[in-house]
């Protein structure tokens, strides 16, 4: 590995231990409001969902209404592309209210990934620490260095 990669790696981790941290610090800030912001959003998004169907339907039976008619023009065309947008519309807020009802579930459960990952981390920094101690105590006095050295020796 040179030293680049050891650099980008270095910053990669520091840049994730950055981002568990600020989460962590987040969950403090917000932890006892995120299941109720969870379970609103789910709420709103169903019923953003269900607006849409609603809508749907109301527009499917207007055309029906328009097609019995002697038309003028044939809208079967339209109401096909009106009904797939609105169709795909309230499938998305379907599939947000579900994606807000695991975020709710999560909470409750609990995230344990960013505590567990700063509490190795720490504690592995604090072991490569002492270890690193233990070694300097070890290896007995150190040799003057060249700075230590009188001029001209």
């Amino acid at each position: 590995m040179n030293l680049l990669e050891k650099i980008h790696l270095a910053d990669t981790e520091e840049k994730c231990l950055r981002r568990a941290r600020k989460r962590l610090d987040q969950e403090k800030k917000w932890g006892k409001w995120m299941p109720a912001i969870s379970l609103a959003g789910a709420a709103a998004f169903l019923g953003v969902g269900v607006a849409f169907i609603l809508i749907a339907f109301k527009m499917v039976a207007q055309f029906q209404q328009q097609l019995q008619q002697p038309p003028g023009q044939n809208a079967a065309p339209l109401g096909m592309a009106i009904g797939i947008l609105l169709g795909f519309l309230a499938g998305s807020g379907f599939f947000k209210a579900a994606m807000q009802l695991a975020e709710f579930i999560k909470w409750l459960r609990g995230d344990l990934t960013y505590p567990l990952l700063l509490k190795y981390h720490d504690g592995l920094a604090a072991l490569m620490s002492h270890e690193a101690l233990q070694e300097a105590a070890s290896a007995g006095p150190m040799p003057p260095s060249a700075v230590d050295l009188p001029p001209g020796s």
